[in-house]
């Protein structure tokens, strides 16, 4: 089996400098089965969306590395093993982990195996660097043992929208992308949490219209004000009532997306007496008002 080492290659990013990719083959592999939605789709256009999907063969010895990555991509391995660096972070991966390729990271990666197999989703979009901050993936490099059902589930429906692209195939992605993210986001977490720290942000998650205080939760789980911070500056990067605003945000996308709300419904179920509000911290998130939101992903 002969070997093919790739030129160095750099080319435009959305990240700060050039990115380049370069790597070597072997044979025929990789074997990318990808299934584009370019050009019918631009980073403009969307708050979130898939740019790729599909799944991707390797051998031993294939090996790519990226710098000041102009990617984000989840790659889920189904068989073998890759050896993974992000940031000089080493990860040795296997079937049912999930190693995720960050925008403006250094990385590498490297099939161990004789041979391999993984589903790659790729996403791009102007709220992308913000969601993946707001779910706490903005630097998770690996999700050990994500394998599930729903999971499974969620990356053949991708698959088979950038394939078959039904009617309506683009803000069906759009919305899947985000399902993606958070379910990913919620796996991770639940698997390092402290235990309190779970109790509360579930009670965050399914109390978010409620009107809530630091104070209010202090006094609800009998604990001092300053721990709370810290604990969730030190494990969500964040404080509780970002956190809070996060679980809001999260919901008034689904409602816009849903087109069955006016923006000033929406900011009441979300917790919001001031519509205008809401406006304004959906903008400071997401560069862009509910209404703008709901018209760039609204269906064709």
């Amino acid at each position: 089996m002969t070997n093919e080492a790739l030129k160095i290659t750099p080319f435009p990013t959305t990240v700060n400098g050039p990115s380049r990719l370069f790597g070597e083959n072997v044979g025929p592999y990789p074997k990318h089965h990808f299934t584009w939605l370019y050009p019918e789709i631009q980073h403009s256009d969307w708050a979130l969306q898939i740019s790729f999907a599909g799944p991707d063969e390797n051998v031993a010895g294939v090996w790519r590395t990226r710098e000041n990555s102009d990617t984000f991509s989840l790659e889920y391995i189904q068989e073998g093993i890759f050896a993974f660096t992000q940031n000089d972070q080493n990860y040795i991966c296997q079937a049912g982990d999930l190693f995720v390729v960050q925008p403006g990271a250094n990385m590498h990666m490297r099939c161990q195996s004789d041979y391999a197999i993984k589903k790659t989703i790729a996403m791009v979009g102007s709220a992308l660097p913000h969601l993946l901050t707001a779910l706490g993936m903005a630097k998770v490099d690996v999700v050990p043992q994500v394998a599930s059902p729903h999971i499974d589930s969620l990356f053949a429906k991708a698959f088979e929208l950038v394939q078959t692209r039904p009617d309506n195939h683009l803000r069906e992605a759009s919305v899947l992308a985000y399902q993606l993210l958070l379910e990913l986001s919620q796996h991770g977490q639940q698997r390092r949490l402290p235990e309190q720290l779970k109790v509360i942000t579930h009670y965050l998650e399914t109390h978010y219209a409620e009107d809530i205080t630091v104070e209010q939760l202090s006094s609800h789980f009998n604990i001092g004000s300053a721990t709370l911070f810290r604990l969730f500056r030190k494990y969500l990067q964040t404080s509780p009532i970002e956190q809070l605003i996060s679980f809001r945000m999260q919901r008034a996308k689904s409602l816009l997306l849903e087109q069955q709300y006016s923006v000033k419904d929406i900011a009441h179920q979300v917790g919001y007496h001031n519509p205008s509000f809401f406006t304004a911290e959906f903008k400071r998130l997401f560069a862009q008002t509910p209404s703008a939101f709901r018209q760039h992903n609204a269906p064709y």
